[in-house]
């Protein structure tokens, strides 16, 4: 049966996969929906644990939420550049005082050596009465590291300096 991009003779065992996307590239509600009622209704996703709190990890991707973004570091000393002009990165540092500076500044030696300049770090935003207790044991620091590079690289020169920054 051919229904969009599916095409039935390419189906096979793959754990843990799914897509849901909107061929125009508009960004809606709707996208997200559905991609979440897709990952709720996976059985299995690679991995399971003996905390039922506790997920796997497993999640969705979405483009930046330009929008969201704005509304929250509006309250920060972040002033992020229009859509397309900047790169956000999810980090995740040791809860090691030390090794996170360390981390830190490495990352921040990165940035300044591939061209790059770091607009700002924020903290995300976590309630810790979701993940278990095994979680929480290990549970990095997590904050987003927004940054733009310094010859105003935008799209695909952009993504490819961003990849090799996050590598």
């Amino acid at each position: 049966m051919e229904q969009g991009l599916y095409r039935e003779e390419f189906e096979h065992d793959s754990c843990g996969i799914g897509a849901v996307v909107d061929l125009t590239n508009k960004p809606t509600h709707e996208t997200i929906s559905g991609a979440l009622y897709m990952l709720s209704n996976m059985e299995h996703r690679g991995g399971r644990g003996s905390d039922p709190k506790t997920g796997d990890g497993a999640g969705i991707s979405i483009q930046i939420p330009h929008q969201f973004l704005q509304e929250v570091t509006a309250r920060t000393e972040i002033q992020l550049p229009a859509p397309g002009e900047f790169g956000l990165g999810m980090t995740f540092f040791p809860t090691n005082k030390q090794l996170y500076s360390k981390a830190k500044a490495l990352l921040n030696q990165l940035i300044e050596e591939l061209g790059f300049e770091l607009i700002g770090y924020r903290k995300v935003p976590i309630d810790e009465t979701i993940p278990g207790s095994s979680a929480l044991e290990v549970m990095p620091i997590i904050e987003q590291v927004f940054v733009r590079h310094k010859q105003g690289l935008q799209g695909l020169d952009l993504e490819r300096k961003l990849y090799v920054l996050r590598n």
